[in-house]
């Protein structure tokens, strides 16, 4: 299993946000909540009545502080930081990985509905496997 201390994804979500200020001001401060999907399976958890956990590179929930900002109508940009987690957690212990992503997301906008994709930066990345029996370590 390979760890960089860095890791970059391109970002493909949906995300809801609470906006404090209307679109009319063109900076619109956002903190919002997000689950992402899928990436390098980093463990497997296998419980006793015969169902599993998956502890994945990208997958986990996602909280974020953010701007976005109007360029021009039907086009905006915004860009967060936030806090990454997805975990297993066990009667033996849990497995967590964590990371801080940093994102730039240009976004299409048509109406109510947007379109975006663009790089994530992600530092802090911390792996840690603490299963009695199994492992006990922390990768940074």
């Amino acid at each position: 299993m390979r760890i960089t201390k860095t890791i970059i994804f391109i970002s493909f979500f949906s995300s809801f946000c609470w906006m404090t200020n209307t679109y009319a001001n063109k900076s619109i401060f956002l903190i919002g909540l997000g689950f992402d999907f899928g990436g390098e399976r980093l463990a497997k958890l296998n419980y006793q009545r015969g169902n599993s956990k998956n502890v994945r590179s990208n997958q986990g929930f996602h909280l974020y502080l953010g701007f976005e900002h109007i360029l021009k109508k039907g086009l905006l940009v915004k860009t967060n930081a936030g806090y990454k987690v997805d975990a297993a957690t066990a009667q033996s212990g849990d497995v967590k990985f964590t990371r801080i992503p940093l994102e730039v997301l240009p976004f299409a906008v048509a109406g109510k509905h947007r379109l975006g994709a663009g790089p994530s930066y992600h530092v802090r990345t911390r792996y840690e496997c603490k299963l009695s029996n199994n492992c006990n370590q922390s990768i940074k």
